[in-house]
Parts: structure tokens; C-alpha cells; sequence
């Protein structure tokens, strides 16, 4: 027996991403104080003027960010000014075999084996930059064998073996060393590492990549 699944969807959302004055350093639309760190004096810091950071000391990094995060297409608006679609592709494939034998009257045989196969993806807010990425492949064998020694006596052996491996992962794992081109220091450089560092800021979304991937999970279990 087969079973297949191929699907495909698209999920439609709203991102809010930095106007093109906050790309300058202008953050005077956004409500909140922005404070010149180096101006740290008993506990009290400076705020930059209008709350525009100049030119001059705006981030590298940040830059190197913002040459990846999109502009906004609804330049009007502060929040929620970039629609974005999301596309997800999801494959699965299941097959059961079972087989019986009858070696002789007092002897039967029966075997069963259970593969899933699944693959899973789904792109980030701002296309195939980021995303996830889903493995899970369970396999399942089991033999059972019965053999009768008399009308009142019998033995019946049975095997059983289960495999699971499920593996999460992000798009640039192993692809692309963002962390490298934005110029970040101090972090692990495996290829597992690869791709977006997480950003938080409170009213700004920038492109970042899942933090829990990668996993690898592999059980067996034998009976």
C-alpha cells in the first residue's frame, strides 16, 4: 500500500519593516527617545537631537542589515507597511508492506514494515532569504513467527524494531555565513550557525532566522 501527499500553500501577512527616513537615522516618527550611548553620565544618557542618529555614527552592521531587509511599499505608513507572502511546499510519502508464509502446517510467518517519509518548508516573511525547513522520515518492522508443537502447546516469537529521525533546520544552514558578511564577531562559525542572527527591537521587524534550529533527533527502539 502507497500514500502520497504533495501540497503547496501561500500564507499572506503584514510585516512593518524601517521607513525610508529610519534607514537615515531619523527614528522621529516611531514615539520613542533615542539616547546617545556614549553620553552615559551618573546614570543619565543624552538623547540625540529630533531623535536622528547622524550619518556618521550609524552602525555597520546595521547598515549591512538594512542592504538585506526590503523597503517598505506602503511608504505611508509606519506599521504593518509591507505585505508579504509566505510560500510552503510540504511533500509525504507512506508505503505498508506486509508479507505471510505458511512454512508448513505447524510453522506461520508474517512480517510488516511502515515507512513516512515527510518534507517541509516554509520561506520567512520576506521570501526564500530565510525559512524553515522540516525532515521527519519514521520507519517501523515487526516479525512475528508461531509455532505449534501440540494441540494444547505453542510458541510465539515476535520482533519488533521503530526509527524516527526528525531534523528542523533553517534555509542558509550550511549555505550562507551571514553573521560573517554582516561582520559580526564572537560567535561560533560552524556552518550550522549559518544565516540570520535574531534582532529584537520593539517597533521595527528585521529579517532574522529561526534561533531553535538546527535539531537532530534519532531514537530506535528495539522489542
Amino acid at each position: 500500500h502507497y500514500e502520497g501527499l504533495e501540497a503547496r500553500s501561500r500564507n499572506q501577512g503584514l510585516a512593518t519593516v524601517p521607513t525610508e527616513k529610519a534607514r537615515r537615522g531619523d527614528l522621529s516618527d516611531y514615539g520613542v527617545t533615542v539616547f546617545d550611548p556614549v553620553t552615559l553620565r551618573d546614570g543619565v544618557r543624552t538623547p540625540f537631537p529630533g531623535n536622528v542618529i547622524p550619518e556618521d555614527r550609524l552602525d555597520s552592521v546595521s547598515l549591512k542589515m538594512l542592504g538585506f531587509t526590503p523597503p517598505p511599499t506602503l511608504p505611508n505608513q509606519i506599521i504593518n507597511n509591507l505585505p508579504t507572502v509566505r510560500p510552503s511546499r510540504r511533500h509525504n510519502n507512506q508505503g505498508n508492506i506486509r508479507l505471510d508464509h505458511q512454512t508448513s502446517p505447524n510453522d506461520l510467518f508474517y512480517g510488516t514494515y511502515h515507512l513516512s517519509d515527510e518534507k517541509f518548508n516554509s520561506d520567512g516573511n520576506y521570501g526564500p532569504l530565510t525559512g524553515t525547513t522540516t525532515n521527519v522520515r519514521a520507519q517501523n518492522f515487526a516479525l512475528n513467527y508461531t509455532h505449534i508443537f501440540s494441540p494444547s502447546s505453542l510458541n510465539n516469537l515476535k520482533l519488533g524494531y521503530n526509527r524516527l529521525r526528525a531534523a528542523d533546520g533553517i534555509y542558509q544552514e550550511g549555505r550562507r555565513d551571514i553573521i560573517g558578511e554582516l561582520g559580526i564577531n564572537g560567535i561560533e562559525r560552524d556552518p550550522l550557525n549559518w544565516g540570520f542572527p535574531g534582532f529584537r527591537l520593539d517597533f521595527i521587524q528585521l529579517l532574522d532566522d529561526d534561533t531553535n534550529p538546527p535539531t537532530n533527533q534519532r531514537d530506535n527502539h528495539y522489542q
